[in-house]
């Protein structure tokens, strides 16, 4: 049985996973299209680089719930959270101090 403080990083870790995947699925279909095109990019290329997403997902998901299902559910999460911050630190550096200028 999982403890009190358990539970509550529980909550709190799906909470951030909610309000990343709606952050997603608002910004991306709707403003990021034509973001891409201001940089000069052609429809073929914003529709390939759209769809690279939920093809991951497909592919990624059978696989993640097997070892979710062998490893915890609960511990597949926090690794998930763990690349995300990673990933996030990264590209605030990137945007600070590297090219990456948007």
């Amino acid at each position: 049985r999982a403890s009190r403080k358990e539970n509550i990083l529980l909550i709190i870790g799906l909470i951030l996973v909610i309000f990343t995947l709606s952050g997603i699925s608002a910004v991306s279909p709707t403003i990021l299209p034509d973001h891409a095109k201001s940089l000069g990019t052609d429809n073929v290329t914003v529709g390939a680089l759209f769809s690279v997403y939920p093809g991951v997902i497909v592919i990624s998901s059978p696989i993640l719930g097997h070892f979710g299902g062998r490893v915890g559910y609960r511990k597949l999460l926090y690794v998930g959270l763990a690349w995300l911050g990673i990933f996030t630190i990264g590209r605030y550096f990137l945007m600070k101090f590297g090219s990456c200028s948007y």
